[in-house]
């Protein structure tokens, strides 16, 4: 079952511009789906190269022109997948973009942190940027009513919502601890070589743990939020259901933040996002400030007792907006 990523039309948009396009994403998000139906529109003049293949990591290692242009022939469209697997591949893109200046290359990289520091600097002008993540709930609507997303949002909140867990429900506690398991052992701690496992995943499971109980050494600072709930929960191990849990309430304000960035991302919407706390300890989840307007929503599962803004806010932002976003007007 495929569903169309509001971000192919993005990218397509952004096709035979005189620019390489990168689409980060972590595993299993879509990359590679997304590429293959990027290409159908030029099936016959593309070539489709999976950098984890040795023979194509091989080749396109310290490639000269010669090498590369062996591979391209006279194909349009030139799609890597997995490029961060390629040494040096910034320098190897930057050589196709500037030898072949009529060819459209699109590479993609499931360990982002890694692909970003190697094309950053080569390609500085060179490149259009694309963040896929798992499916958003907008995504989710082209296949499910809204009164089918309001029933399964509770399961999607405890799994989450990459691809394969959203498509195999049944298997979807499994799927994703084993999606957070190369995840955290595949591109995490290969990331800048980490050496000390242990520490990272305590780390990773205290920032999981984290709740509305704020931990003082984070409060000054900022909030940390999973870009996917089900992480979060395979990495503490709970996968309970929501009358069993006393996290609810920060659950739903992961999710839909993490929803709005999504939505945010695949608009193309650029945004600063705030957590705003005052001296007096008065909070709101979430502040956007887009041209110079603030919009602000406090995230809450539980509407039988009624909410308003802060006083505080009200007072130095009287020109900014403010909603509560319950999970009936959080999906809209």
């Amino acid at each position: 079952m495929i569903i169309r990523r509001e971000l192919q039309d993005r990218v397509i948009k952004s096709l035979f511009k005189g620019k390489v396009i990168v689409i980060y994403g972590a595993r299993q998000v879509g990359k590679t789906t997304l590429l293959r139906e990027i290409q159908k529109k030029y099936a016959t003049d593309s070539v489709f190269l999976n950098c984890d293949e040795p023979d194509i990591r091989s080749a396109f290692t310290v490639a000269t022109s010669t090498q590369i242009g062996r591979f391209i022939g006279n194909k349009k469209l030139v799609l890597l997948d997995e490029a961060q697997r390629v040494a040096d591949i910034g320098l190897t893109l930057k050589l196709m973009h500037d030898t072949f200046p009529q060819v459209q290359i699109i590479a993609t990289g499931s360990s982002s942190f890694e692909l970003s520091n190697k094309v950053v600097e080569p390609l500085t002008g060179r490149k259009y940027e694309f963040w896929l993540y798992p499916f958003s709930v907008r995504e989710l609507k082209t296949l499910y009513s809204p009164v089918e997303l309001r029933r399964m949002l509770e399961e999607r909140i405890i799994f989450g919502m990459y691809p394969e867990a959203v498509n195999q429900r049944a298997d979807a506690e499994d799927i994703i601890k084993s999606i957070a398991r190369d995840y955290f052992y595949k591109d995490i701690l290969r990331y800048q070589d980490i050496r000390n496992p242990e520490i990272l995943e305590k780390l990773l499971q205290a920032l999981a743990l984290h709740s509305r109980n704020h931990r003082k050494e984070l409060a000054k600072l900022r909030k940390v939020y999973f870009y996917d709930t089900g992480l979060r929960n395979a990495l503490i191990n709970n996968f309970n259901s929501f009358g069993l849990r006393a996290d609810v309430g920060s659950l739903w304000e992961n999710f839909w933040i993490s929803e709005r960035i999504k939505n945010n991302q695949n608009d193309g919407r650029g945004v600063n996002m705030y957590f705003w706390r005052s001296y007096s300890k008065q909070e709101i989840d979430y502040v956007e400030e887009s041209g110079g307007q603030l919009a602000g929503y406090e995230c809450k599962w539980n509407t039988e007792k009624k909410h308003k803004a802060p006083s505080e806010w009200l007072e130095n932002y009287p020109d900014a907006s403010f909603q509560i976003v319950s999970p009936d007007e959080g999906l809209e």
